[in-house]
């Protein structure tokens, strides 16, 4: 029917699709697999990957090595590299209009930056530059801000920063652990 689409799903390190009408709340068919290599940090954590609203879908490989490359899906299927260059990357998060990606870069636990990349022109920007580990980047609707947790620093906490990489980073709460997954539509 209209609005029907796919509920994507993970099994160990392979992702599963199965045709879903999210009117009805029906699996509408039998799944399918369509990738065995889908990383995550650690065991306990679900596979690193996002989906945009136009239907690509981004992940992390998860072959078995330390370092890992992030690869695209597009709607028709087509698996490319979209940054191949080998890194400690987590986070995966497009932004509302679905051309750049903000993603972690480096140790989760010690010393991770986050970066935008501009999936068209493919250039990269750093956003971060905190002491400590910057994770867990949430897109402002406007799509010029990320909200994003850091800890293992004196200031742990809450911060927002500007997407183009302009500015420094300004602090919104002090509180260690804390790591954002959602922000309001009206952003606030």
């Amino acid at each position: 029917g209209a609005g029907a689409g796919y509920l994507i799903y993970l099994r160990q390190k392979s992702m599963l699709a199965v045709p879903f009408d999210p009117g009805t709340s029906t699996v509408t068919g039998l799944p399918q697999p369509i990738l065995d290599d889908v990383a995550s940090i650690t065991l306990s954590t679900p596979g690193d990957f996002a989906v945009s609203d136009n239907g690509t879908l981004v992940y992390l490989s998860g072959a078995g090595e330390i370092k890992r490359s992030i690869f695209w899906l597009d709607s028709a299927g087509e698996r490319q590299p979209l940054h191949p260059a080998p890194g400690f990357y987590n986070g995966l998060r497009f932004s509302p209009d679905g051309r750049r990606l903000a993603f972690g870069d480096g140790d989760p636990l010690k010393d991770q930056n986050l970066w935008v990349q501009d999936i068209e022109t493919n250039t990269l920007v750093r956003v971060t530059s905190v002491p400590g580990a910057s994770h867990s980047p949430v897109w402002f609707p406007d799509g010029k801000h990320i909200l994003f947790g850091v800890w293992n620093q004196p200031n742990a906490g809450l911060f927002w920063t500007r997407a183009d990489g302009a500015g420094e980073p300004r602090q919104l709460l002090k509180q260690e652990g804390i790591a954002p997954s959602t922000i309001s539509p009206d952003g606030t």
